[in-house]
């Protein structure tokens, strides 16, 4: 592909967006290329490279760009002669594709490939190269529908006519190749870019109806009559333009970021949400422009709430508005929408970026032991990926550069600003390169580490602002992007952000708020994830790095996605900081566990570190269920789930899901699942990057005041773990004496 070059500027106050169902397909251009392309079985993802990827701009004006041309390309309306006969051939060949789909397709995707089909003109076929891009799709002139657009489903380049030979300059027209079907005909026979038959003027019968005087007076009355309802109908008319003329195409297509200040606790005070903000999903009833009209008529204030971002496949959209309005709007949005629309509004609640590393400088078996512990090694005898499985990885602070990662980027996207250019956000820590990295970096490249499944491709997703936060709307447009841009397996190692209290809620408190809190939530997230599942995406979620049960986030609720916990090298609950009680989270929500204690992988600059967290787990696991893919492409995301849950080994905490075990998980199928083991210590004399041993308190990863589990014989191994923490605590106190006496 080349550079992205501008086609054309579309504006919106002379073309409007075709509408299908009440929904524009031109503004989720991506879904839509993906729904046809799952649909329709003659039509190749490679025929949708033909339409160029519209951009709503904030001034109104829509913008048509492409990567599929070097050079600067021509409309199809300047070409002439045998250029002009050669671009039609390729014209056909693209319509003829568009018309087997029609064909074959059901009474509900006839429309949207109709709808898709439809451009103003010839002026929007671009030809170079031995190509056409097609722009402005799926648009039509404003004002009332005139007839002129051009339907690319009834256009023939081959319908032979003097007229067509002459306006070619050429002596002849191109024959028509074998199997091509005949040229579509108008119901008339008209060809179909010949001009329309002229409309003859209506009979208007004679004023007094043939009955003198009387009755032209009478008509006189009548004309009186229906000239002041006239009138009345368009006061009215007026009157709901002037209210309620806003629609989905109109709205900015990017939220504005939420700003630092904006940052508040939530109500409950357990987690933090925007103050500016809520998220409305419209559930039953119409979609978002019948939305955007009931609201308007009840909240005309554009200024004071504005509405954006929308998404109409999820029926969604964001309401800015006053701090102050928040709760009441949060309240009343759905009231006032009832009985004619089931809403829902919901606070958009705030993400936030982890910056934990530690220093690379360790041997090659303490870097490497989590893919013997997740029998990585064996299965690549098997499986070690294809270039077009593809992981999309949700996250912040990609370094796309990194040797582990270049050459296997696949349409990076920034869901914050919805473009394709994917920002540092250095508030990350590297998060995103390491994540990615441990699922698909490279292997035998004599460079650091590697990927679980090194022979697949990433989809780089950024979802963070340059400060490090994240919100559910940003994360849904990541997710719906990923799905239609023909991801396999999508990787989140994000997850709610907590507030200070909840370390201080009774571990009874926290399981009754996993069942009872933001149910609304995980109902949207359950659909979002199932939307995902439908298409053949697996969803891999990290289940969160506060040792509190997984399902206090309601995005861990979801059957559709497989919550991963962590693990230390002992098979234990790993612990990432034992003086703040950090550690997995927990639960019987979690499916599944991978390592997640000192896990060494890429970090931007080329380099390579450290980092412990369910978030290093996850892509581990995402990595597997790409291998699972790349082996068996008939597989559904609910097959790969059962497969990698049910090949998995016992961990040593009862309340964290069972160890991934690849070299299992390759040879089995999900009709045929092998019991396996305990998983073994990995532990033992292994250095940890500060340089002691790797130690983990206790049952449950040493938090056994939350969890619960004791008995003399984890009394016992407690006290030895703890007493050589505490050897090892001296020793590196002598050392710094040695080498700093002045400091102690």
């Amino acid at each position: 592909m080349h550079a992205r070059r501008t086609l054309l500027s579309t504006d919106t106050a002379l073309f409007r967006p075709v509408s299908v169902a009440g929904e524009e397909p031109v503004r989720n251009h991506r879904r839509t290329a993906a729904l046809l392309r799952s649909r329709l079985k003659s039509v190749s993802a490679a025929e949708f490279d033909c339409l160029a990827e519209p951009r709503f701009l904030p001034d109104g004006k829509i913008e048509w760009s492409t990567d599929r041309f070097a050079g600067t390309p021509k409309p199809l309306s300047a070409l002439a002669g045998e250029e002009r006969m050669r671009y039609e051939a390729l014209l056909g060949q693209f319509t003829d594709i568009m018309r087997a789909g029609a064909a074959e397709a059901d009474a509900e995707t006839r429309p949207l490939l109709e709808a898709v089909a439809t451009v103003p003109g010839e002026d929007c076929i671009f030809c170079g190269e031995g190509r056409i891009v097609i722009a402005q799709w799926a648009m039509k002139e404003n004002g009332a529908d005139t007839g002129k657009e051009l339907s690319l489903l009834s256009y023939s380049p081959w319908y032979r006519s003097a007229s067509r030979t002459e306006a070619y300059g050429a002596t002849a027209v191109p024959e028509q190749s074998a199997g091509t079907p005949p040229p579509a005909l108008s119901p008339a026979g008209i060809p179909p870019n010949a001009a329309p038959p002229a409309i003859p003027p209506p009979v208007v019968p004679p004023s007094d109806g043939g009955t003198g005087c009387r009755g032209r007076r009478h008509g006189h009355i009548w004309w009186i009559i229906a000239l002041i309802a006239l009138l009345a109908v368009g006061w009215l008319l007026l009157r709901s333009c002037a209210v309620s003329s806003e629609r989905v195409g109109e709205l900015e297509p990017v939220a504005p970021p939420v700003g630092k200040e904006k940052v508040v606790p939530a109500p409950d005070s357990l987690s933090y949400i925007a103050g500016d903000r809520i998220n409305i999903y419209v559930l039953k009833g119409g979609g978002l422009d019948d939305f955007i009209r009931r609201f308007r008529s009840e909240w005309d204030d554009r200024d004071k709430y504005r509405l954006v971002n929308p998404d109409t496949v999820l029926r969604r959209v964001v309401l800015i508005c006053p701090e102050q309005d928040r709760d009441m709007m949060l309240r009343e949005v759905p009231e006032r929408m009832a009985p004619e629309l089931e809403v829902i509004a919901l606070y958009e609640n705030i993400y936030q970026g982890t910056r934990r590393s530690n220093d690379p400088a360790m041997r090659v078996g303490e870097q490497s032991y989590y893919f013997d512990m997740t029998g990585t090694f064996d299965a690549w005898d098997v499986e070690t990926g294809s270039s077009d499985v593809v992981v999309a990885v949700l996250d912040g602070d990609f370094d796309l550069s990194h040797p582990e990662l270049e050459g296997k980027i696949v349409k990076p996207y920034d869901a914050v600003s919805h473009t394709s250019a994917i920002p540092r956000v250095h508030a990350c820590g590297g998060h995103a390169t390491h994540v990615g990295s441990t699922a698909v970096g490279h292997a035998d490249n004599g460079l650091g580490a590697a990927g679980i499944a090194p022979g697949c491709s990433i989809m780089p997703v950024n979802v963070f602002t340059p400060d490090g936060q994240s919100y559910d709307s940003a994360i849904i447009d990541g997710i719906m992007y990923a799905v239609s841009q023909g991801a396999h397996v999508i990787n989140m190692s994000l997850g709610a952000y907590w507030g200070p209290m909840m370390k201080l809620i009774p571990p009874g408190q926290l399981e009754e708020l996993a069942r009872t809190r933001q149910l609304r939530e995980a109902e949207i997230w359950d659909k979002v994830f199932n939307y995902a599942e439908s298409r053949g995406v697996t969803i891999v979620k990290a289940a969160g790095n506060d040792n509190v049960p997984a399902g206090l986030d309601p995005m861990n609720r979801s059957e559709h996605a497989l919550v991963v916990s962590a693990v230390d090298p002992s098979g234990r609950k790993a612990v990432f900081n034992p003086m703040t009680f950090d550690g997995s989270n927990y639960g019987s929500l979690c499916r599944i566990s991978a390592p997640g204690v000192a896990i060494y992988n890429a970090v931007p600059g080329g380099g390579y570190a450290y980092m412990p967290g369910t978030s290093m787990a996850a892509p581990q696991v995402a990595g597997g269920a790409a291998l699972l893919k790349s082996r068996h492409r008939d597989w559904s995301p609910a097959d790969i789930r059962k497969v990698l849950v049910g090949t998995a080994r016992q961990a040593a905490s009862p309340d964290v899901g069972p160890v991934m075990y690849l070299s299992a998980a390759v040879e089995a199928s999900p009709d045929d699942l092998p019991g396996t083991e305990a998983v073994p210590d990995y532990s033992s004399g292994m250095p940890s990057p500060g340089g002691g041993l790797l130690v983990t308190p206790g049952p449950g990863g040493g938090f056994d005041k939350i969890v619960g589990g004791g008995g003399c014989d984890e009394a016992r191994r407690r006290y030895a773990d703890l007493k050589r923490r505490r050897q090892q605590l001296d020793e590196e106190m002598e050392r710094l004496k040695k080498e700093c006496p002045e400091c102690m």
